[in-house]
C-alpha cells in the first residue's frame, strides 16, 4: 500500500465529513420549539464557509441520519432540530 493510499484511507469520506458538521448543528428529532424548515440550498449556503459540499452528498447524508423532509409552500424542505449555539 502506498502513501498516497494510507492518506486516503484515514481521510473522512465527504459524506462523513458532512455528517459531523450537521451533527454540530443540527440533530433530527426534538422539541418542537426546535424545530424548522431548511432547503438543501439553505444549508449548503451555512455550510458554505466550512466546505464546499454538491447536493447530492448533502442529500445523501441527511438521508443516512435520519432527517425528514415536508413539502412547504411548494418546496422541499428538511426538517431539522436546532442544537443550541
Amino acid at each position: 500500500m502506498t502513501d498516497t493510499d494510507k492518506k486516503h484511507q484515514e481521510q473522512p469520506t465527504n459524506k462523513e465529513f458532512i455528517g459531523k458538521m450537521l451533527a454540530c448543528l443540527y440533530e433530527p428529532t426534538g422539541d418542537n420549539e426546535k424545530m424548522e424548515f431548511r432547503t438543501t440550498l439553505e444549508i449548503i449556503n451555512e455550510m458554505s464557509e466550512m466546505a464546499d459540499i454538491s447536493k447530492a452528498d448533502l442529500t445523501a447524508a441527511m438521508n443516512e441520519i435520519g432527517f425528514g423532509i415536508q413539502l412547504m409552500n411548494g418546496a422541499l424542505c428538511w426538517i431539522v432540530y436546532t442544537k443550541q449555539r
